[in-house]
């Protein structure tokens, strides 16, 4: 298991940017399928941020500093893209979202899964935030949904639980099987 999250990052310039632009009263976590990719030794070019405050501001001044391409995604949900270039010409997405609630176990429990529902502070990257117990499941090799909801919420979830399954070797616990069967025959 890694111990440092510095390696993720496409360039040390992109976290030094996002440390430089992050406000003293703002936040600002990676988040997600980048974070359970490193725990895995995958590679992932896609890094995703959860963010307090003006998401819009912090992934614009980003990409500035980047000399990146800078787009807002979804004005009403605070979802910002910037793409950028790494080595060997290699493209990079830092997707940045608003966070939902004021507390970042809270907002990772409403993702989908307890693997992807983890998170590394920008401003400690040795410190895992893992309040459903995601890096467990990972060591167990289990994929679990943590809402009844969940499928019916995000039918896309379907497709992404049988792909986790299958690419990440994954078992789904017996909840996850349940309510998959369940939102798939209320499919049309």
């Amino acid at each position: 298991m890694i111990s440092n999250f510095e390696s993720v990052f496409p360039s040390p310039n992109v976290l030094n940017a996002l440390r430089k632009r992050v406000q003293p009263c703002q936040k600002a976590d990676l988040v997600g399928g980048v974070v359970r990719d490193a725990l895995l030794g995958l590679e992932n070019h896609d890094l995703d941020f959860v963010v307090s405050g003006d998401v819009r501001r912090l992934a614009k001044q980003v990409a500035n500093d980047l000399g990146a391409a800078f787009y807002m995604m979804d004005l009403e949900h605070q979802t910002a893209r910037v793409v950028c270039q790494g080595e060997k010409s290699r493209q990079y997405k830092l997707d940045f979202s608003a966070m939902r609630v004021a507390d970042i176990d809270q907002d990772l429990a409403a993702l989908d899964f307890s693997i992807n529902a983890m998170a590394v502070e920008i401003e400690d990257l040795e410190r895992i935030i893992d309040p459903l117990r995601g890096s467990q499941h990972r060591k167990d090799r289990r994929l679990r949904a943590f809402s009844p909801t969940a499928f019916r919420d995000d039918p896309v979830r379907l497709l992404r639980a049988v792909r986790h399954a299958v690419a990440l070797q994954l078992s789904m616990d017996s909840n996850t099987i349940n309510w998959l069967k369940e939102a798939s025959a209320d499919l049309p």
